[in-house]
């Protein structure tokens, strides 16, 4: 192909639209042929698509990083500049050469680790390359592996921009009575005392995290800076202790909690989860949206109900009688509340009409704020 009959900036639009979805990692490699075709084309759509096939780049093998780091090494100022978004997922049991974060990257925005072993970050070395990483606004750390909870902080604490972050199922060497040190809690409590230590990280999801020791509650890790929170449970029953978590965010306008709903017997000796999450906020939190997504595979049971959100009023005893408040009322747990949505998964789509008409009926100072949905679990998982 010599000449292209298209304006070029027609050709560029197509090859833009056609980049690689990050977060369906999964099928990055199959969705890049795309680009890979255009780059072999013609002259005129090779430097696009090569542009943005550097943008975002996927590690998907442990084989794979050698060869990267020395091309960036190589071509440090045409190359290093244009990769925007890191993905490294080594589907290997071995580590991870750090010489990854040896290149400066100093335009990447968003850095993803997806199994990744202990071994790859010592966290004197961590600190020290990810240094390299000035840019960088969004952490994802799924399945990895460290040797103590300090890891991790000093792989947090070295982003000193850092807007967004996300844990999910790590694990950790050390047995959880020998994670927090002396030293490790002298270092969290000098952490908090530096401005720069998570000043701008603003959203946060956990998953599995081990944050609910006195030395650490993830206020004290993570910066209280926090606006967004979405805490994801295997089993909801473990939200109970969620009250330690959550008051170190003061500034929460927007929670999520998403798990399974093992065992909704577990309940009836505890506040209902929704008026049990929204008692543990923080005094004067500014908590303005809360979303609830549960996945069950009770169809129409009043103790999925019960578990959920309990009943508001108590039921009159005859015609005659008034009823009262049994226990504070969403509105009065949290009067600033402009959205609620409880999203439930697992049950038949048909029961839509009944889960939302039970829901309203047990909360109703939620009028003009709930929204209830029944969800097919593919639509929305726990990840």
């Amino acid at each position: 192909m010599q000449t292209c009959r298209l304006p070029v900036e027609v050709c560029e639009a197509v090859i833009d639209a056609i980049r690689p979805d990050f977060d369906n990692w999964f099928d990055f490699d199959t969705e890049s042929h795309a680009l890979w075709a255009c780059a072999l084309t013609c002259r005129a759509w090779r430097p696009r698509a090569q542009l943005v096939l550097w943008t975002s780049v996927f590690l998907q093998h442990h084989e794979r990083i050698p060869p990267f780091v020395a091309v960036v090494q190589r071509s440090p100022a045409r190359l290093a500049p244009c990769v925007r978004t890191l993905c490294v997922h080594p589907f290997s049991s071995g580590p991870v050469p750090l010489r990854l974060f040896a290149p400066a990257l100093p335009a990447l925005r968003v850095c993803a680790f997806e199994g990744v072993p202990c071994m790859a970050f010592p966290p004197r070395a961590a600190r020290m390359r990810m240094r390299a990483f000035a840019a960088l606004v969004e952490l994802r750390m799924s399945r990895c592996g460290f040797q103590c909870v300090g890891d991790l902080c000093d792989l947090v604490w070295a982003c000193a921009r850092l807007e967004r972050l996300t844990v999910l199922d790590c694990t950790y060497a050390q047995p959880p009575e020998a994670r927090f040190s002396e030293a490790d809690a002298l270092r969290i409590a000098g952490m908090r005392r530096r401005p720069d230590a998570c000043a701008k990280l603003a959203r946060l999801k956990l998953f599995g995290h081990p944050f609910d020791h006195p030395a650490a509650p993830p206020g004290s890790v993570f910066g209280s800076a926090v606006t967004e929170f979405e805490m994801v449970y295997f089993d909801l029953a473990s939200s109970i202790s969620l009250g330690r978590t959550l008051s170190s965010f003061t500034a929460l306008h927007t929670l999520s909690i998403v798990g399974f709903l093992l065992d909704a017997d577990t309940w009836k000796t505890e506040p209902a989860l929704i008026h049990s999450v929204l008692s543990a906020l923080p005094p004067r939190a500014p908590l303005r949206t809360f979303v609830l997504h549960v996945e069950t595979s009770y169809e129409t049971d009043e103790r999925t109900l019960d578990a959920l959100c309990g009943r508001e009023v108590h039921e009159p005893p005859d015609a005659g009688a008034t009823a009262e408040p049994s226990a504070p009322t969403v509105r009065t747990l949290a009067p600033g509340l402009t959205r609620l949505e409880v999203s439930i998964a697992g049950v038949p789509m048909s029961s839509q009409p009944w889960w939302s008409a039970q829901v309203k009926e047990r909360m109703p100072s939620t009028c003009g704020i709930l929204t209830v949905a029944v969800t097919k679990i593919k639509e929305r998982g726990l990840w």
